[in-house]
């Protein structure tokens, strides 16, 4: 079974995403935290996703804005570090069934001052359409919550960014439209909800809206006659100005941005799973280079950001002719490609990346291992500061019963969110798994 035809049976789960080479990657999870949180950051860039983790932060710090990891030991040669303690339920609700049309759930999950908030897009059900984007807020133990509805059925992922006085939801809906839904401190709606401006047409998969608040306000990105456009809006989301990021985008693609200080890495492709592009913006969206390749004859259909010391570490799929696996790439501030390697193998479904609390970065990838009688298989791996692989824990989905769906961004521990078979049970729950020091 080829990897076009395993991908259209394999829509059914992401995280903070598959769709025969037209899903997005983890968005926006910026700096850990929403409003009033312990780390004072933001909730935009997956890492849903789970994603791309928009936050500031210090030189030296792996992405952290100035705060201080901690280490293991090391035992026998290798790092003392795992999955500690049990996972913790969360009253989220699974995929219902399989739809191709429905794109991939997302999942986005961040610490908020009174315990940790998530934001999860549940498969809609074809056969009867509701709500099924949800948010949750929980204790500093995952203890208590109630999901609540946020939108009617959403279609095609969703990007959750940090607002003034709260936060910012965008997705897709069924006819096309992009939506973007205010939130507040406790993750309720806010009001209204309203279409992003400016009113462009999502169409597919990778083009629900990305966003994320720089400070100065909001940047987002659509596809017209001119190209691919990035707006930059204000507090309610009135256009400000625009910018032509590259006039070679005729449709709708993934676009995914970060911030990093006073700068902004934007990502994206000219093509439905053409090769992946980027570029550095300032906190308006006003370009500071020209755009350039993350690498040559690269496929670009998932990727995950997460700000390093001076720039960002981009994880992204890396399929080019016999080559697959992830391929994690270093681009500094000032929009210059560092170090590059490819790691683990097969084809990425989902990838979620985002600064550990053990000094690097938490790597969480989905893979189909190719061939007719390949399989799901899933990794978390914690990254050192040079990108090489200080921990990795590798499983099948069939025989673990676990499907990592996202990450948890938090400056204070390594937390992943997964599909879990818990002991006892024969159906599925979402939980959250703390990985760090072993004893």
């Amino acid at each position: 079974m080829g990897k076009l035809t395993r991908c259209a049976r394999m829509v059914s789960l992401l995280a903070l995403a598959c769709s025969c080479g037209n899903a997005t990657g983890a968005s926006s999870a910026s700096e850990a935290g929403g409003p009033g949180s312990a780390n004072g950051g933001s909730a935009s860039g997956g890492s849903a996703s789970g994603g791309s983790a928009s936050g500031g932060s210090a030189p030296g710090s792996g992405g952290r804005s100035g705060e201080s990891t901690k280490q293991c030991q090391t035992v026998d040669g290798k790092l003392s570090y795992g999955p500690i303690g049990e996972p913790k339920p969360l009253p989220l609700p699974l995929p219902l069934d399989e739809c191709s049309e429905c794109g991939t759930p997302a999942a986005y999950g961040f610490r908020t001052s009174a315990g940790f908030g998530f934001v999860w897009q549940a498969r809609a059900k074809s056969s009867a359409p509701g709500p099924n984007l949800y948010s949750l807020t929980v204790g500093p133990d995952f203890e208590g919550g109630e999901a609540q509805a946020l939108s009617q059925t959403v279609k095609f992922g969703v990007d959750v960014a940090v607002a003034p006085n709260g936060f910012v939801a965008t997705t897709c809906l069924p006819e096309s439209k992009p939506e973007w839904i205010q939130l507040n401190g406790a993750l309720a709606v806010a009001g209204s909800a309203k279409l992003v401006a400016p009113n462009a047409p999502c169409k597919n998969t990778p083009s629900t809206p990305s966003i994320v608040w720089t400070g100065a306000g909001y940047l987002t990105a659509f596809t017209d006659a001119r190209g691919l456009v990035v707006a930059s809006l204000d507090e309610t989301g009135a256009l400000i100005g625009e910018q032509i990021l590259s006039a070679g985008v005729a449709e709708a693609v993934l676009t995914r941005f970060s911030k990093n200080g006073d700068r902004v890495l934007v990502v994206f492709n000219e093509e439905q799973s053409g090769p992946g592009l980027y570029r550095v913006l300032d906190l308006h969206g006003t370009p500071l280079g020209a755009v350039q390749p993350v690498l040559t004859d690269h496929h670009l259909t998932h990727l995950a950001i997460a700000p390093s010391g001076d720039g960002w570490l981009l994880a992204s799929d890396s399929w080019i002719t016999n080559v697959s696996g992830v391929l994690l790439t270093e681009i500094s501030r000032d929009g210059l490609v560092g170090r590059q390697n490819r790691r683990n193998g097969g084809y990425p479904m989902f990838l979620g990346l985002t600064p550990s609390a053990y000094d690097g970065f938490l790597l969480v990838s989905q893979t189909y291992s190719g061939g007719q009688y390949g399989e799901d298989e899933w990794r978390v791996t914690l990254l050192d500061r040079a990108g090489e692989a200080a921990y990795s824990e590798y499983k099948s989905r069939d025989k673990s019963k676990t499907w990592p769906l996202g990450t948890v961004t938090d400056p204070l521990r390594d937390l992943v969110i997964q599909e879990r078979v818990l002991d006892g049970s024969t159906t599925p729950s979402v939980v959250v798994q703390e990985y760090g020091c072993l004893e």
